[in-house]
Order: structure tokens, then C-alpha cells, then sequence
């Protein structure tokens, strides 16, 4: 929800951006009426989407070919596994399962940290640009009138 609300902020936020980050899709019921329903959408594919916006916002470039990034899947898969045993060897966690799941962790939460201290900084960088845009434009600053006056007045498309 960070991303898209630094998203959102930023006006690089879309319709379509925002629906993915909802989780659900629309559906029409029997009586004709339009629906929502919450959709499964996996850990792995919310973790690219919020990283790939990030990426597109800001400068950062998240490292997925990291063993960090494989660990995390193979532990999203031991999790499931073990929640939704069919049999009793799906109940068995080895100690290089946990060894790895640490590994995955650990390049999961360097990541967020690596986000959020990106997004951040990219928040802070647009305030810093708009507080002095509105500064130009209450001392009157001949440039900034000038080119606010032209993209008040231009007609939108």
C-alpha cells in the first residue's frame, strides 16, 4: 500500500495500477448486478508489482536474480506445504529449509528497507520541487507566471 499511495502522490498512479493493488475483480451476478470479489493473486506476483512501480518511480533496481529472491519462493512454497499437508512428509522442515528461509528473509526485508528509503526520498524530492514552485509563484517570479499562465490556459485534449 506504500507504493501505491507514494504513487498516487506522485500522479503516476493509474486506474489499472490501482485495481491490481486492490485485489479484486468485478463480476456480474445472477440478479445483473456488478460485483466485486476478492481474488487470489500470489505473494510472488504483489511483490513484483510493487517493486516493478517502484522501479518505474523512482531509481532503484531491485535484484531478483539474488538467491534471496529464489529462497523466498521456495519458502512461500515449504509454507504452503506445510499448511496444506497431503501427506505427512509435507509436515517435515529441514534445517537447510530454514537455513535458506533466513537467507530469504533477510534479502526480503533489505528490499522493503531499500524501497521505502527510495520512495521516500523520491516523495521528499517532489514535496521539495512543489513547496518551491508555489514559493516562485507567490514572489512572482516572471518564468514560473509565465509557464503556469500557458498551461492554465491551454485547452485540454
Amino acid at each position: 500500500m506504500h507504493i501505491l499511495s507514494v504513487a498516487e502522490s506522485l500522479d503516476v498512479s493509474t486506474p489499472k495500477l490501482k485495481w491490481a493493488f486492490s485485489e479484486t475483480s468485478l463480476f456480474i451476478s445472477e440478479t445483473g448486478k456488478i460485483k466485486e470479489k476478492q481474488n487470489f493473486v500470489p505473494t510472488t506476483a504483489m511483490i513484483r508489482l510493487a517493486t516493478k512501480t517502484a522501479e518505474d518511480m523512482c531509481s532503484i533496481k531491485i535484484d531478483f536474480m539474488h538467491i534471496g529472491w529464489k529462497y523466498l519462493k521456495d519458502a512461500i512454497t515449504l509454507r504452503n506445504r506445510v499448511t496444506h499437508p497431503k501427506k505427512v512428509e509435507d509436515l517435515a522442515v529441514s534445517r537447510h529449509d530454514l537455513e535458506n528461509a533466513y537467507v530469504a528473509f533477510d534479502w526480503f526485508l533489505t528490499t522493503v528497507a531499500n524501497v521505502m528509503e527510495a520512495t521516500l526520498k523520491e516523495m521528499s524530492a517532489y514535496a521539495q520541487d512543489t513547496k518551491d514552485l508555489v514559493e516562485k509563484l507567490r514572489t512572482g517570479d516572471p518564468d514560473t507566471l509565465a509557464l503556469y499562465e500557458s498551461v492554465y490556459r491551454e485547452p485540454d485534449d
